[in-house]
This record gives C-alpha cells, structure tokens and sequence, in this order.
C-alpha cells in the first residue's frame, strides 16, 4: 500500500511518475517554485507511458503545474500532456505566500481494462500518489542535486477492509489535497473545462473530476487519524514540529539531531548560534531532545550564517558536517550539492539509532521557510511531512540491509567534520526573480478551419475579452467584434498575446484548442484501419508507442450482400467497414457513464483521421457508389449503452452530433442509411 522511503536503489524523482503494475496515468496534479521542460517530459512520458509526439498528437492534459509566478517556463508545446496555470496580475497581487515553495504531486492512476463496472458493480479500480519533494521539478534536481522525497501509496481497494494504516494514509492524501485543491483556485482554471468550439459541455466527468472524487472518497476514510503531511498556510512549520514528532509514537528523548538545509537564514550575529537552530533545538528540548544530544548541522559549502558562527555552535555542542553522496545510492565518486532539507533525530546506543523521526520538505531552515507562516511579505507556501523512520544503523554489517543504514536513507555521515571556520563557505542567499508570469487574457483561443484557407481564424473563449492582439510571424493582429482574427496558414500550437496593463506592454503564451479539444496540438496525420481498430481497442488506456496487430475483419459476408450487391473486389472493403461498425458497437455499449465524453472525442478523432487516409478513401468511395452510409447504423439504440440510447440524454445527444460531424467529414451524411433489426438469436443489418 504505502512505499518504504527508505528503499534503495532510490528513484529519480521523476520515477515517481511511473504507474504502478497494471495501471496507467489518468490525472495529476503539481505545485512547485521551479520546473522545466527537460524534467517534465521525462514525468509526462512516464505518466502517459507515451512519447513525446504521440502526446502532442493527442494534445490531451494529464498533468496540471502550478509554479511560482516569477518562473516563465514552460510552454504547452515544450511539454505536451502538461498545462501550466497561471495567476492574473491582481491574483499575484493579493496571493497569501511570499512565494510559492512548495513541491508536491498528486497522481491519479487508473487499471487497464476496466472500462465498465465488474459483475458485482463495485466501482472502477484506481490508485492514488502522493509524493512531496525537497527538490523543484527540474533536471537539475535529477542530475546535480542531493534532495530527499517522500511517497505513499493507496489503491481503490484499500478502502474496503481499511486498516489503522490506511486511515493514516488517507489522513495525508485528505491533508494534501485540501492544501492542492485550495492552492488551484488561485490560479487561472476555467482552461479545463474548455469544449470545443460551438460544442455543449461534456456529459461525464472530466479527468481531474475523476481524481477529485477519488481524493473525496478517501478523505471521507480519514477519521481521527493524524496526517504527516502538513504546510504553513495556518501555521509556521515551527509550531507544528512539536506536535507532529509527537503524532509519529513514542514520546521520548533522543540524543542525536542532525539539520540540513539548501539555505539557511542569512547573516545576522556571529557571537550567537543562528536563530532558527537555536529555535528547533529550544522547540524539542523539553520532551524530545536530551540536553547532551549530539547536534549536526549538515552544508558547510552554502551554509549563510552557520559560516560566520562556528565558534557559538562548537560552545553549543554542534558539528559541521558535510553532506555524504551516498555511494550505494550514486555510485562511486559522485558529485552533488545539497538541496534537501530536513531534521532527523533518533537515540543513538551503539551502532543502533531507534524511536527516530524525519522532517523533509520544501521549507528551508530560513525565516521565510520555517519561522513564518505563509503570508505576501514574509513566508513562503511550504510543505512537508514528519514521519518515523524505524531503526536505522551506522555501520554496515552482515545483519544490516543497505537500506538500513542512515547514510544511504540521508545524506549525513558521521566523519569529515570541520574544524575550521575558514573551511565554511556562506554561499549566496536563495536567488529571487523580479520577472511576472502572469496569466493573459484569455487563457487559450479556439481554431476554426475554414474550407479555404483565407477562411480559418482564431478566436477568444470569451467574445467580449478582445482587448489583447495575436502575434503572427513579424504581424500583430487584432481581434473584431466578435472575437476573432483571421490566420492564413496552418493552425499553430500556440500564440503570443499581447495587451496592455498599467500602461505597459505585456506579452503571454497561450495555447490553441482545435475543433476536436486537442490542446496544443500537432496536426493529424492520417491512419489506416489496423490503426484505426487498435487504437480503438486500448481505450480509455492511452495508446502506446507499439506496433499495432493486423486486424481480423472476420466473416461479415451476410452483411455485406445483405447491403447491397457489389462486384467481389469491393467485399472485402464492405466486410472490413461493417467489421468496424461492430467493434465500435461492442466496444461502447460496454463502457462505463463516466467515460462516454472520451470516447466520443476520440471516436471522433481517429474517424477522421481515418479519412484521410488513402485505403481508407477508397474504401468510402466504394459506399459513395452504391450510396450508403456505412456509419448510420452506429445512431440506432442496439448498438449505443443504455445511457445514450436516443437523444433524450445529454449523452446521447453528445454522441448523435458526434456521428453527425463524423458522417460530414466523410462525405456520407445525406445517403442511404442502413437500419438494424434485432432477431432473437442474431442481429442482421438491412436496408432502411
């Protein structure tokens, strides 16, 4: 259920991102100060299971980034799958952090095959992530950083006998979704919810309601139970630490503290330990720290004000410790800087460190990352967890497992001590951006294709926001009165919008939804029917990067002169089009409610595709001759689900004009349709 964070060998943070057996990427969220697009498209391709351009084809959103208003990066067509939110220019203004510093993910998984409820009618198998970083979501994190990250776990099914465990879990997953789902209102959103252009919103839920009724199921599951996740919106993580140890079980005294930190606060007086140690120390010395306790302090390479008070922490009984870059972790002469930051204390007796607890998060041992709550002028958004961490062990043995041992679970060790001030580098205090990302706007535009190209045009979301232009090559072109600027050329991924604030010029980039509600989105490129029924097949799973199977048309001779009598060279089109009719058919009356919106567009989607291609052109040019409409079965009752029989549904609507644009795009809409009758052994098609 839950993951050993002390396991080896540790995952890359992006690892995180990767399913769990059996399942594949349906919604996340994520928050953090920094990201690019290098780490992002490593976590999307691992999310989605999809490279890079299969991603952009299908110009779906599956993970949503909130980041710090002063990061620009990325663009939506840098990073297909993920969307970038942003805050306008007054929500900046009136936000209740300093800055946004917190690094947290949220993943929604989903079990292959379960597109319809089980014979019991137990609900759809899911599985939940939650993960929390002391690093951004950067490559740098990946590659040059020494950080920590914490993780658990929770599949659909733990709720139904849940354990003392479970409920703590849930507790975290109730915590940290509170924090993520107060945070998202914040930004800019309604992109999310976007339709097409001139289409009704969808009829099932969307991706990330999906995960919201997840996360709401396991709330409900919480109780009593104290969760180790925990930010600073409320209160500063200093005021919490006592009462968090506390909730990790036994109340008691240890005799080993060792704190590390990215940052620490900056310089203030030399002859006193800094402040914000002095505080943790304080803070634990009544019930969780003995007065003798071995104190460590951990980054003398980038340590602020530690470096300008060696002489009051050696009086004080702390050491300066480097960071240790665990070999078994890293291998053999690896180089990495400390990023992370946390508190660990156990009772060291022997080799043996027992009752130990571990603070990590994104709060720095700072002011602003510790002392103060969240607030505009002085403390960051951060979060966190404290949690036990079980014996642990300082020298290896034949007895001890490698994820034992401390400094392969935390980047300390117990030599390479400073002796000398002079060894100890103050470093630059944490960088700050004067640079805005701020959300234009609008926060996407709508491609309409015209059948000319002079026909085709972008437009806002909203008619009556038009106070922005579009940039177009070396052009700037404004909008009409109803929203729109005319495009020559093909449809673009993205756009430059520029608009005026304070009297200043501001520029943003947003991205252009197609008349499918592909997001940022490359052009299709035309499929053939093996294609077409593949991908057909592995819905809702998103489509991998395999080879598709040839398909098995099977034996639809009945149907096919049934239709209409035709030379022999066109059978075997007519079998492989009424092969698809039925797979479509079966595939559909088996899905669940809450899928029917996805499938629609997807349907829609690869149909299309499908028409551009040349196989596929010729065999809709052989029902054009003998004209019929191959498609219209697939508006019939026996061959929908009961929840979009007919048109007295908003499912069934959104399906019949889903057909209906796919029946236009194919050039088959005003023939001859084909009409089902249902025997009581068989189903045969007929002329209507």
């Amino acid at each position: 259920m839950s993951r050993n964070p002390t396991a080896l060998p540790p995952a890359a943070l992006s690892h995180y991102f990767t399913p769990p057996s059996g399942y594949y990427g349906h919604f996340g969220w994520v928050c953090g100060y920094s990201a690019d697009r290098e780490f992002l498209n490593d976590a999307a391709e691992r999310f989605t299971q999809q490279i890079k351009a299969r991603r952009a084809s299908e110009g779906r959103v599956k993970l949503v980034v909130m980041l710090d208003h002063t990061h620009a990066e990325p663009q939506a067509a840098d990073v297909p799958a993920v969307l970038r939110l942003a805050m306008t220019a007054e929500q900046i203004a009136k936000r209740s952090f300093h800055l946004l510093h917190a690094k947290v993910a949220i993943l929604g998984f989903r079990a292959h095959g379960n597109n319809n409820l089980d014979s019991q009618g137990a609900a759809e198998r899911w599985h939940l992530r939650l993960v929390v970083s002391t690093g951004n979501w950067t490559i740098q994190t990946l590659e040059d950083s020494l950080d920590l990250v914490w993780s658990v776990d929770l599949a659909s099914e733990d709720l139904l006998l849940p354990s003392d465990e479970v409920r703590d879990t849930c507790a975290d997953f109730k915590a940290s979704w509170h924090f993520m789902s107060q945070l998202f209102k914040r930004f800019e959103h309604d992109i999310l919810s976007a339709c097409p252009l001139g289409r009704p919103a969808p009829s099932s839920a969307l991706p990330h309601d999906a995960l919201a009724t997840w996360l709401e199921a396991v709330s409900a599951e919480a109780a009593e139970s104290k969760p180790r996740f925990f930010d600073n919106r409320e209160e500063s993580f200093i005021n919490q630490l006592q009462s968090k140890v506390e909730a990790t079980g036994a109340v008691t005294k240890r005799n080993y503290l060792v704190m590390g930190s990215g940052f620490f606060e900056e310089v203030a007086d030399e002859n006193t330990v800094p402040s914000v140690l002095d505080r943790i120390v304080n803070t634990l010395q009544d019930k969780l720290l003995t007065d003798s306790a071995e104190r460590v302090v951990v980054n003398p390479d980038a340590c602020q004000a530690v470096a300008g008070s060696y002489e009051a922490l050696h009086d004080h009984n702390y050491k300066i410790r480097s960071a240790h870059v665990s070999e078994d972790c890293f291998g053999k002469n690896a180089i990495r800087s400390l990023h992370a930051k946390f508190i660990y204390s156990g009772y060291l007796r022997g080799d043996k460190f027992s009752s130990g607890w571990l603070y990590l998060g994104s709060g720095n041992l700072t002011n602003r990352g510790f002392m103060y709550k969240a607030s505009s002028h002085r403390g960051n958004l951060e979060a966190g967890v404290v949690f036990a961490t079980g014996n642990l062990y300082q020298k290896p043995s034949s007895s001890v497992a490698v994820a034992e041992l401390i400094s392969n679970c935390l980047p300390i060790h117990f030599n390479d001590e400073v002796f000398d001030d002079k060894q100890l580098k103050a470093g630059e205090e944490m960088p700050e951006s004067d640079q805005l990302f701020v959300a234009a706007p609008v926060s996407w535009l709508y491609w309409f294709e015209g059948t000319v190209p002079d026909q085709s045009y972008l437009q806002s979301p909203d008619a009556s926001v038009t106070d922005f232009s579009v940039v177009k090559d070396d052009n700037v072109l404004d909008l009409d009165k109803d929203g729109r600027c005319n495009w020559i050329g093909e449809q673009p991924v993205q756009v430059i919008l520029i608009w005026q604030a304070n009297g200043k010029e501001q520029r943003a980039v947003v991205p252009v939804m197609d008349q499918l509600g592909r997001l940022a989105a490359t052009k299709l490129l035309p499929i053939d029917m093996d294609e077409l029924f593949w991908q057909l097949e592995r819905y809702p799973a998103p489509v991998e990067d395999d080879e598709p199977e040839s398909l098995d048309e099977g034996d639809f001779s009945d149907l096919a002169t049934a239709v209409v009598a035709v030379q022999p060279a066109a059978k075997y089109a007519i079998r492989q089009m009424m092969a698809l009719v039925e797979h479509i058919a079966d595939k559909q009356c088996m899905l669940a409610e809450r899928d029917w919106s996805i499938w629609c567009t997807r349907l829609e989607q690869l149909l299309c595709q499908t028409a551009k291609h040349e196989s596929f052109i010729a065999c809709i040019g052989m029902f054009k001759d003998m004209e019929v409409n191959p498609l219209s079965p697939l508006t019939h009752p026996p061959f929908r689900p009961e929840y979009a029989k007919d048109g007295s549904t908003a499912a069934g609507i959104e399906y019949e004009q889903t057909i209906k644009r796919i029946e236009q795009r194919w050039q088959v809409e005003e023939l001859n349709r084909i009409a089902p009758t249902i025997n009581s052994d068989e189903q045969e098609i007929h002329h209507g």
